[in-house]
């Protein structure tokens, strides 16, 4: 069960990182 410490931590990067594309992408299209 070592493992699922690093899946997690991958995946709350990898979630933030496509929020902060999101929000890019969304002050682009606002402007």
């Amino acid at each position: 069960m070592k493992h699922w410490g690093a899946n997690i931590y991958m995946l709350i990067l990898f979630g933030l990182a496509l929020l902060l594309i999101l929000l890019g992408l969304f002050r682009i299209w606002l402007y």
